[in-house]
């Protein structure tokens, strides 16, 4: 029998038949024959149970790795925060373009993620590759679960060594941060982050409905906590609550409007914004922080000298005003050209003592690490964190270690009056 669209000869459905010789019904499947018992209807039941089985195992022969991703993210889309989907699409998406749209799911194994790291994370960081691996992973587990796999065939990839960021900022970095920050909504964001110890992603989703004034505090119910296990509050110090307090009165009649997973929009009235009046974004954030901590080398526009200074507009010659870029100078121009300090301006360099990787999350690692110090209980600094232990803070965030000084001290205070 043949398809009228297609042409092709249509498979035949198997069906059950009786062998008289010895009264039992059969199915043939392939080159077996497969006894289904003498009872007519047992062996119906048996028949459709074995087919319908057969079935699932065809489909997944025939599901490719696209379809699973597919899958996958959708799935990540309806019931996962906007931010976990968007994390596992820019990873997934890259590996479907990889793999293509043909590799069947039974035919995926680890040479296709190692082949596809070494090819598009030659030069990312360990922290990349591990969460472009963990992403491949994650996927194959779902797909396990949903019944795509009797097992996944990347589960035992062997990832880098995850770098976490643990970067303490001293008070002394900390004032230099401040007096680097280009106007006030940037002052105020860095502040209250220091004071708290919050999130980063609450400073940016905190609405001036979270901001509890009575019990000077931010109150996230469960649904916009992370985890959406318990509540969060995050309390505020006098310095914390002014800020808030100023900032709630200026917003609360400027609502903003966003997109949700759904790709409609809402309103909301987030309390910090930038200079703009917008809502403060992950990269923006990224990029201040690359902007204020680790200023680029700059050269000098009147020769190939290391610019110290740079020349202020009143004290350039008419044909030196031309365009709008900054007319740096080194130390040889400026005592060619005979200017005085005040005629100059700085150039800031990178912070002294600052590594490389510090962002916005130091903060929270810094306030773990001066709570600890000032000899807070490590149960209170867990609940000021939001976390439901001590673990977090143990294992993460209490960077004592980084302070010799202050282990010889309590070094001494453990050992006193031991003699």
């Amino acid at each position: 029998m043949r398809s009228k669209r297609s042409g092709k000869k249509q498979k035949k459905e198997p069906r059950p038949f009786f062998r008289a010789f010895n009264k039992t019904w059969y199915v043939q499947l392939g080159k077996r024959q497969m006894n289904l018992g003498r009872d007519k209807g047992l062996a119906f039941e048996k028949y459709h149970k074995i087919m319908g089985d057969r079935k699932e195992v065809e489909a997944t022969a025939d599901t490719t790795v696209a379809n699973v991703l597919d899958d996958f993210l959708q799935w990540l889309k309806d019931w996962r925060e906007h931010g976990t989907y968007q994390f596992y699409q820019a990873h997934l998406v890259s590996f479907w373009k990889h793999v293509g749209d043909r590799l069947k799911l039974l035919d995926l194994n680890a040479q296709h993620v190692t082949k596809w790291v070494d090819k598009k994370h030659k030069e990312s960081s360990p922290n990349t590759i591990y969460g472009a691996i963990r992403s491949v992973q994650a996927a194959m587990n779902w797909a396990v679960k949903r019944g795509y796999l009797p097992k996944s065939p990347v589960k035992g990839i062997e990832k880098p060594q995850y770098e976490p960021r643990d970067i303490v900022i001293s008070p002394e970095q900390y004032a230099e941060i401040l007096s680097r920050a280009s106007d006030q909504s940037e002052r105020d964001f860095f502040t209250v982050m220091w004071e708290t110890g919050c999130r980063v992603q609450e400073i940016r989703s905190v609405e001036v409905k979270h901001f509890n004034r009575a019990e000077r505090c931010w109150s996230f119910p469960r649904a916009k906590s992370k985890g959406k296990r318990v509540p969060r509050t995050v309390y505020l110090t006098d310095a914390a609550f002014e800020i808030c307090e100023r900032l709630v009165e200026k917003h609360r009649s400027k609502p903003l409007a966003k997109k949700n997973t759904s790709g409609n929009e809402e309103t909301w009235l987030p309390i910090f914004r930038n200079r703009k009046g917008e809502a403060w974004t992950k990269n923006a954030i990224r990029l201040r922080f690359r902007k204020l901590l680790k200023p680029k080398a700059k050269k000098c526009v009147f020769c190939t000298g290391q610019a110290v200074a740079f020349v202020r507009s009143p004290y350039l010659k008419d044909r030196e005003k031309d365009g709008r870029k900054r007319r740096n100078i080194c130390e040889r121009c400026i005592k060619k050209r005979k200017l005085k300090p005040e005629m100059l301006g700085p150039i800031p360099l990178p912070i002294a003592g600052l590594e490389e990787g510090t962002c916005a999350t130091s903060f929270r690692h810094s306030f773990a690490t001066r709570a600890l110090k000032n000899r807070v209980a490590g149960l209170t600094v867990s609940v000021l964190l939001g976390h439901r232990d001590t673990r977090m803070i143990s294992r993460v965030y209490g960077h004592l270690e980084s302070d010799p000084n202050f282990l010889h001290e309590e070094l001494k205070r453990a050992t006193a009056g031991g003699e």
